[in-house]
């Protein structure tokens, strides 16, 4: 067994290898989507994204393929996920966009965060669904369970003072 210095030496090693990776994808993808902008080929991005798939997680490819269709018109689809450019004509046709593509690397597409906006709608609509999973745990059906020792009538009890719940199931006119 190693040391916990050993082990401790290892991590930022590894770390450098993540961030290093991260960044030698994004230099290797850059250059296929000039390839694709200079030939009209886009089989080397599809080479790369479909060899990372076979070893990298499911959501960095993703990421990368949501990356190149934000700057390029380079689209996957059909059965067997073929790759292709969109024509010009087409409504979701995106030029090539190399500088923007540069500027802004695959693995930083969606870390931005939103503020979650808080309605009485949002709320409403959040009171329904739990309600629909009480009722279908109740039944025996769905994923949910309802806590030991919780108290279901006390909830039921709740959504109908609020108008959710009507002769002990959601209100359709709630659910609309």
């Amino acid at each position: 067994m190693r040391t916990a210095n050993q082990i401790l030496n290892d991590i930022p090693k590894i770390v450098a290898l993540n961030v290093n990776a991260g960044l030698a994808t994004h230099k290797l993808a850059l250059e296929c989507l000039e390839h694709a902008a200079e030939h009209g080929d886009a089989t080397l991005i599809d080479r790369l994204i479909k060899e990372l798939e076979a070893g990298a997680p499911a959501a960095r490819t993703a990421t990368l393929r949501e990356w190149v269709t934000m700057f390029s018109p380079i689209r996957w689809g059909g059965k067997d996920d073929a790759v292709g450019l969109l024509k010009k004509d087409s409504p979701k046709y995106v030029e090539f966009n190399i500088e923007g593509a540069d500027v802004t690397p695959y693995y930083a597409i969606g870390k931005e965060t939103r503020p979650t906006v808080i309605t009485l709608e949002s709320i409403r609509k959040n009171l329904i669904g739990m309600l629909k999973r009480v009722e279908r745990a109740e039944n025996g059906e769905g994923k949910a369970v309802i806590g030991e020792g919780e108290d279901v009538e006390a909830i039921k009890s709740l959504a109908r003072s609020a108008g959710l719940l009507a002769n002990g199931a959601v209100a359709a006119e709630a659910a609309a």
